[in-house]
């Protein structure tokens, strides 16, 4: 009799556990792709105040500044993007893996 009390019980703290690191995982990646979406609304925001800002008659080496600039932004961009890319690729492998533990727990731990 005590075997089988002491199984259940490890089994539900296991499954509580288990449900505890996937909201932690989940809360992860949620904060990661808040940061990249934050930080590329700021990178937005800059470009309008800096493009506003220019005089309309520039020196050729002011121009090649600003387009070193604008590239320099540009890259941090897309770097973001294939992060972005990178956590919705590992969030879809991880999906299937999340519904297979669900489908695994029983009754209230659903």
């Amino acid at each position: 009799m005590k075997f089988v009390v002491v199984c259940l019980l490890s089994v539900l703290v296991g499954t509580e556990g288990t449900s505890m690191f996937l909201r932690q995982r989940a809360a992860v990646r949620a904060r990661a792709a808040g940061e990249l979406l934050g930080e590329n609304t700021v990178a937005g925001q800059f470009f309008k105040s800096f493009l506003e800002g220019l005089p309309k008659n520039a020196t050729k080496a002011k121009q090649e500044a600003v387009i070193a600039s604008l590239e320099a932004e540009v890259g941090k961009l897309n770097e973001n993007v294939l992060k972005l890319q990178d956590i919705q690729k590992s969030e879809a492998t991880h999906q299937d893996a999340s519904e297979q533990l669900k489908s695994s727990l029983k009754g209230k731990d659903k």
